[in-house]
């Protein structure tokens, strides 16, 4: 019996050391492997573009029922061809939506001479801001091929990343600066294979924040290995899922593949603008009441003899710096007194970090506190604030109603039953008449008509709380008449 065992243990032995390597490799090491492993340096040199047929679960972060539940997935089908040989990138994809009653949505986007047009069923907007042309120009630069070979060809550039542990494996990598692009780089043990890239930015409300790209299921195409499986997290939480059903390298692509309306294309940006000045309005809707709008997002501001009662901060931290100056300008006697946060969607709670950093209270829906005040306390060292070195902030939810000062200015909040989310609050003001929540009905401009569905909620919920109401000032679109809101709801 001995003479069998020996041998297996070896044998068993040996295929660890193979999957782990027990010295570490050095970045130049690790890269070479790799180029090696897809199918050597000059095959990845070769490749003049790649085409792939794909179905992708994109997750809605930041849109969950609930802080803590799983992320709403939409279906995307579609094909992507990347131009390397001619800086070129065109995908063509439809979206079929996780809500019933949604429409698909086709989509063609088209990044060629140095700019982007993006197409939705069939309609074309420009890249007015150069907005999308960062981001189609980094999706060229950071597909697999382009990353290895980028990093073989300045292998000089790098250094060794600290060792990561995935899906129970120790992975070895290196820090990839080239250019406008820093990433950590890790590899398989035991393939030699890009396993991982890791960008670490900053988030408005999960501050740092780790999106991680994992690469599997690397199958021959042509001459080189492509993942067939790309899976891309944010602090663990998925963001996107990607199946290639299909690759091919260097076929021949014809120039109509990239055309895109000449008109629209001339309106759209070649540079990468920096971003836009924050300008915000401040609208008087009566009694102390007022609409303040600025880059399709909209808060509601109510002034007390005391201070101002501020409902929704959204978008960033930026953006709610500027609505404290612009209301310390209209109202330099009256400080923000508090602030409510309707609900916990990334877009309309982004800003509540500089609230809390303010020290100004916060009011949330009881549901949403534990998340709110572990908004306050993320580690957040791309870009400090306050609260990054600690600091006092105070969080206060409500199940059901509360009410805010005396008088005139009183604002009273209703928790709101909504399809939307789950713990959403709606404020209302006795003495303007005027009801606000965010996302259950966006009135756009004149003559597009109100949504039913969401028309419906509002009214039913007005005469649940046997609320006497004027006008809805919701936190995106115009302020609506609630006459307008009564005849959209009617069947």
């Amino acid at each position: 019996m001995r003479r069998l065992v020996t041998p297996f243990v070896a044998i068993a032995a040996i295929l660890v050391a193979a999957a782990h390597p027990a010295s570490a490799q050095s970045p130049r090491e690790l890269i070479a492997r790799a180029a090696q492993a897809m199918g050597g340096a000059d095959a990845l040199h070769q490749i003049r573009s790649v085409s792939v047929e794909f179905s992708q679960l994109q997750y809605a972060l930041g849109q969950e029922e609930t802080p803590y539940a799983p992320a709403r997935a939409t279906m995307v089908f579609g094909r992507a061809v990347f131009d390397h040989a001619g800086s070129r990138r065109l995908q063509v994809s439809e979206t079929r939506p996780a809500f019933a009653g949604g429409a698909n949505t086709k989509q063609r986007v088209v990044y060629a001479s140095g700019v982007v047009v993006t197409e939705n069923n069939g309609a074309a907007a420009p890249d007015v801001r150069g907005v999308a042309l960062g981001a189609q120009s980094r999706l060229i630069r950071t597909q697999p091929e382009r990353l290895v070979l980028s990093a073989l060809d300045n292998a000089s550039a790098l250094t060794a990343a600290p060792a990561r542990t995935w899906r129970n494996e120790t992975l070895q990598g290196v820090h990839y600066v080239v250019g406008s692009d820093t990433l950590d780089l890790y590899f398989d043990g035991g393939t030699g294979l890009l396993a991982l890239a890791v960008q670490m930015v900053d988030d408005a409300v999960l501050g740092d924040r780790a999106n991680v790209t994992s690469y599997q299921r690397w199958y021959a195409s042509g001459a080189v290995k492509l993942p067939r499986q790309i899976d891309i997290t944010a602090n663990d939480r998925p963001v996107q899922q990607i199946t290639v059903h299909a690759a091919e390298v260097n076929a021949a692509l014809a120039d109509s593949l990239f055309t895109a309306p000449a008109d629209v294309a001339l309106k759209s940006s070649r540079t990468v603008m920096p971003p836009e000045v924050i300008a915000l309005t401040l609208t008087d809707l009566t009694n102390g009441t007022w609409h303040l709008s600025g880059g399709n997002y909209n808060s509601l501001v109510v002034e007390q003899p005391a201070g101002l009662i501020v409902v929704e901060a959204p978008v960033s931290s930026a953006r709610m710096r500027a609505v404290f100056d612009t209301l310390a300008s209209r109202f330099p006697a009256k400080p923000v007194r508090l602030v409510v946060a309707t609900h916990h969607h990334y877009d309309h709670s982004g800003g509540v970090r500089e609230v809390l950093a303010r020290n100004v209270p916060l009011i949330v829906h009881e549901r949403n506190g534990t998340f709110f005040v572990s908004v306050g306390k993320m580690k957040k060292s791309i870009a400090p604030d306050r609260l990054s070195s600690g600091g006092r902030f105070a969080v206060q939810t409500l199940r059901d109603t509360m009410t805010i000062g005396t008088g005139a200015g009183r604002v009273q909040l209703f928790a709101m039953p909504s399809v939307h989310v789950a713990g959403l609050l709606a404020a209302y003001v006795p003495a303007s008449q005027v009801l606000f929540t965010s996302d259950v009905v966006n009135p756009q401009p004149l003559p597009a008509t109100l949504p039913s569905a969401g028309s419906k909620e509002l009214v039913a919920f007005g005469e649940q709380r046997a609320l006497t109401i004027k006008s809805y000032a919701g936190g995106h679109g115009r302020v609506v008449g609630w006459d307008e809101l009564q005849r959209a709801a009617r069947p």
